[in-house]
């Protein structure tokens, strides 16, 4: 299949997702390290939660063998610039692997929490930690309107990737050293402004923003394979 073929396929495999409502997410979006060092963890909310979500809630589980979460949550969490104004972070260790992470008001005014990042967790990597993904689970996932009720919600897990940092990957969502069409399709949709470019920083090409340009490396990325280390 040849490059336009592929995008063009993948165009029309969003066209779909734009014409229903989708079910907002909360998901974890990883990065890399080295054993000894620190990663960090960015939590993302999705359309279509627009303005009716004011509270968001996760249980994240990680393999405490491998990375370590410090205490207090609010120390070790950072809410996104965007939200510093209005709301904060909290949560507790509930277990060796699993932390309690919340999005609350700061104030008696509620705001909504909109599309976009919530807030950045750091993870330490464990010094003994061997190369490769370490996975991050969400055991629970919660949204709240401004009554109180809650609302839809689905968790999207993430990794973090331990070791020498390998070549960059356009279009590579997961950092599994594969271009997916699935993830090509997410590339369309961050292009015609479906998905904040939150939701797969690997098709930036670093510019700061996602292209066709991008979306063309992607496709390449696809029917090559990724670039490997020389």
């Amino acid at each position: 299949m040849s490059a336009r073929a592929l995008l063009a396929a993948a165009l029309l495999a969003a066209a779909p997702l734009a014409a229903r409502a989708q079910t907002p997410e909360l998901a974890l979006v990883g990065g890399s390290g080295v054993a000894g060092g620190t990663v960090a963890v960015v939590i993302q909310l999705s359309e279509p939660a627009g303005d009716a979500a004011v509270t968001a809630d996760l249980d994240i589980g990680f393999p405490a063998d491998r990375v370590a979460f410090s205490l207090p949550v609010s120390d070790t969490c950072r809410i996104a610039e965007r939200l510093a104004a209005t709301h904060q972070v909290g949560g507790r260790l509930l277990a060796p692997g699993l932390v309690s992470f919340a999005v609350f008001a700061r104030q008696l005014e509620i705001a909504p929490l909109g599309a976009g990042p919530l807030a950045s967790c750091d993870f330490r990597v464990l010094p003994e930690a061997p190369d490769g993904p370490a996975a991050l689970t969400v055991e629970f996932a919660g949204l709240g309107d401004a009554d109180g009720m809650e609302l839809e919600v689905v968790g999207v897990g993430g990794e973090i990737v331990i070791g020498a940092a390998p070549p960059a990957c356009i279009g590579d969502c997961t950092g599994d050293g594969v271009v997916t069409v699935d993830e090509l399709v997410r590339g369309v949709r961050i292009v015609l402004g479906e998905l904040p470019a939150s939701n797969c920083p690997a098709f930036d090409g670093g510019d700061g923003q996602v292209t066709v340009s991008d979306l063309i490396a992607g496709v390449n990325n696809v029917l090559r394979g990724c670039p490997v280390a020389g």
